[in-house]
């Protein structure tokens, strides 16, 4: 029964057939990663079944991302509806929601129970950053399907900007502390997190910023866990970026530190990278860490930097006095 629900699933969701899935991204397919399971505490490739059934028997469950990749988010829909086939009914909490849009996403699920595509006017997607909602839209169907609860996990935007000026003080005393952002990172874990800071934005931040946006990465990994721990009862699924899901500094971290006696596992969807033939060359202080990595095909080979150094110049240009 169990096989034959996965084969369901994996049919509806990905266009799988016997030979494996039907991947959306288009490169490094034939990569001798792509499609399978590391499993970081056995140091071994797990079969899909072995990671669905761990990941059923967790109290908390957080799906990373690389955002624009459709194919972690076919996967995280795969894994939503595996917890639901095996009795589950986690509240599911998204990274891409905040506080402050939270009463309006539940005063229009309160009418309309069932429509998800309904949520991207309601959280005004198409001005929030994040990329093409019809990527999420089938995580939201499969949630409102099963009834489940539907809830922010990110920190309010106003809040994320206060800290990279105020740091804790942008937080009540009662919050700073529950965050755990009164405690000074071991100075590797600092070290790690800037790095990690300084290469997303391209080496191109003053050091001082970089120090300042650890510390609200910090209270933003903190404020997801609040929205797990917050969850009705029945545990809870969040949807982040990798970044937010990593064992060791993430929000997994807060919730072992509130909550040691619940279950945390969290899987990382990864792209493969063609000069990367190991999983070991993946994890890593300023790689990845989580419980799972599930390896699928790249969708590009752009250079992020490249685009944001044109943006700079561009931006210099038009900041540059003007020749009288």
């Amino acid at each position: 029964m169990i096989r034959a629900v996965t084969l369901a699933l994996c049919v509806v969701v990905m266009g799988c057939s016997a030979a494996g899935p039907t991947w959306q991204s288009p490169l490094q397919r034939e990569h001798p990663l792509v499609g399978r399971i590391w499993q970081t505490s056995t140091g071994r490739f797990v079969p899909q079944e072995e990671l669905l059934t761990a990941l059923a028997a967790a109290d908390f469950v957080l799906l990373g991302e690389k955002h624009d990749n459709p194919d972690h988010h076919a996967l995280q829909v795969r894994v939503l509806q595996s917890l639901i086939a095996k009795g589950r009914r986690p509240a599911l909490r998204l990274e891409m929601v905040t506080p402050e849009q939270e009463p309006k996403l539940k005063a229009w699920l309160a009418g309309h129970p069932k429509d998800a595509a309904g949520l991207a006017t309601v959280l005004e997607w198409q001005t929030s950053g994040w990329p093409d909602f019809g990527m999420y839209r089938p995580i939201l169907e499969a949630a409102l399907a099963a009834g489940l609860d539907i809830g922010a996990a990110n920190l309010a935007r106003a809040t994320v900007k206060a800290m990279v000026f105020q740091g804790p003080g942008a937080l009540d005393a009662a919050t700073a502390e529950r965050y755990g952002l009164q405690t000074p990172l071991e100075p590797p874990v600092q070290d790690a997190m800037q790095k990690e800071i300084m290469a997303s934005h391209c080496n191109q931040l003053p050091q001082e910023a970089a120090v300042a946006m650890v510390m609200a990465q910090r209270a933003r990994d903190a404020a997801m866990a609040d929205a797990l721990l917050q969850a009705p009862p029945g545990g809870a699924v969040l949807i982040a970026g990798n970044g937010h899901v990593r064992s060791d500094r993430g929000v997994p971290a807060h919730l072992k530190r509130r909550a040691p006696q619940r279950s945390v596992l969290a899987v990382s969807f990864v792209e493969v990278q063609k000069d990367a033939q190991t999983p070991a060359e993946f994890l890593g202080p300023e790689g990845l860490a989580a419980d799972f990595l599930w390896f699928t095909p790249r969708l590009d080979e752009l250079d992020p930097c490249t685009t944001f150094a044109e943006q700079l110049k561009r931006m210099k240009e038009r900041e540059a006095p003007k020749a009288p």
